[in-house]
């Protein structure tokens, strides 16, 4: 009985220290994320970034707007045959075309989105945030800071959303949560 009792408590005290590891474990993945975001906050605030409604970004293609930003209207969208808002605009592009930094910027965040692949955002100062997608070979990492000009991916083979429109780079800008027209600040 009492070897029984004593391999019970054996027993507890070893879920009772997993427990604490992976507690441990969590606090760390937590740490680790929040310390990630204020390392990313200093690095925007310390690239002296500057964009204002005054600022003009280039190009980060050449080629023609096959898409229109409207948040007023609803714009046809062909590849999927309805009509909808438009949160951005999107570029006409040949595929593996190198696809440069607009201004100076530093990336937020580098992901993947159903409708336009992968994309990265980038942090224009002042609250201004540009989403560029429809990229492949992305060669920039989040924090770095990038100069008007520099190369970001390139373009990528369109989503299936934008098969009929072709090879495109997709732009939307945001002011804090405020879309923006991209049109309006391009040179």
């Amino acid at each position: 009985k009492n070897q029984y009792i004593q391999k019970q408590e054996s027993n507890t005290e070893q879920v009772v220290a997993t427990e604490e590891e992976t507690t441990e474990e969590e606090m760390t993945e937590e740490e680790t994320t929040q310390n990630a975001k204020t390392v990313l906050v200093n690095q925007i605030e310390n690239a002296n970034l500057n964009f204002s409604k005054k600022a003009k970004m280039s190009w980060p293609v050449e080629g023609e707007v096959i898409m229109d930003f409207n948040m007023d209207q609803t714009v046809y969208h062909p590849t999927l045959k309805e009509y909808k808002c438009s949160k951005g605009v999107a570029i006409q592009s040949e595929e593996g075309k190198e696809v440069t930094s607009p201004t100076r910027c530093v990336i937020s965040e580098i992901g993947e989105d159903e409708e336009i692949g992968n994309y990265v955002k980038l942090a224009l100062g002042n609250d201004y945030v540009l989403k560029i997608g429809q990229l492949e070979n992305i060669s920039v990492e989040v924090g770095e800071t990038l100069e008007e000009g520099d190369t970001i991916a390139c373009t990528a083979k369109p989503t299936h959303y934008y098969s009929v429109e072709g090879n495109n780079v997709y732009m939307e800008l945001t002011k804090g949560n405020e879309l923006q027209d991209p049109l309006d600040y391009l040179n």
